[in-house]
């Protein structure tokens, strides 16, 4: 269970090769300032450069200047907070993430472990159901307030026989204290097995549920 320190080198390695071909391509400030230096020497002596030409090319020059300036500072910013960002995924590893899923896969050991949001005090009801869609276990849980009431299946059915490993899909509704009922979505534990750095952000690979973006992640413990 590591970060891929690999593509994080790779990345950074596109990064400067990506800046580089971009000073290739631009005018830097020592272009600029030869460029000028071999305007005012030939120039035309009887149409000599004004004053306010000049400058305004000085004014160009500096402008010139500051923005590569700001955009190496830009540069070393960006560069420092992905590094940053690794280092904090890092500490992810081996938590627990609940992110909203509704297929999740059964070890044929640890329980699943999940939560459904509850708008206030009532019940909570999750439906598991295999592979070929049949349902296999109904869990309902007293919520006592509003927010997340959590749950937990134990991989077995309906009247308490184990079931095998493999993929299990679940549903979930809430029903209120009036026995008014309403669909809900449920959340799915899994353990941070990994953390992998990519162009779209940090990405999380979860036990039984696979790779998911940090965005999707509803909360860690």
């Amino acid at each position: 269970m590591s970060v891929s320190l690999e593509q994080m080198s790779q990345q950074f390695s596109r990064s400067q090769m990506e800046q580089a071909e971009r000073q290739r391509t631009e005018l830097g400030q020592d272009a600029f300032l030869r460029l000028m230096t071999e305007q005012l020497k030939y120039q035309d002596p009887l149409s000599p450069l004004d004053n306010a030409e000049f400058v305004s090319q000085m004014a160009q020059f500096s402008s010139v200047k500051g923005l590569q300036e700001l955009q190496t500072s830009f540069n070393t910013l960006a560069n420092n907070m992905t590094a940053n960002q690794g280092l904090q995924a890092a500490a992810l590893i081996g938590h627990n993430a609940l992110i909203p899923a509704d297929h999740g896969t059964y070890d044929g050991d640890s329980p699943v472990d999940g939560a459904v949001w509850a708008d206030g005090p009532g019940w909570v009801v999750v439906e598991v159901k295999d592979a070929e869609g049949n349902l296999v276990r109904r869990v309902s849980v007293e919520a006592t307030t509003q927010g997340d009431t959590s749950f937990s299946w134990d991989g077995t059915d309906q009247s308490g026989a184990p079931l095998p490993a493999g993929e299990y899909s679940f549903s979930a509704s809430f029903i209120d204290s009036g026995g008014q009922m309403s669909e809900a979505v449920p959340m799915l534990s899994g353990r941070i097995d990994s953390v992998v750095l990519s162009s779209q952000g940090l990405v999380l690979n979860l036990a039984g549920l696979g790779p998911v973006p940090l965005s999707a992640v509803r909360r860690i413990g």
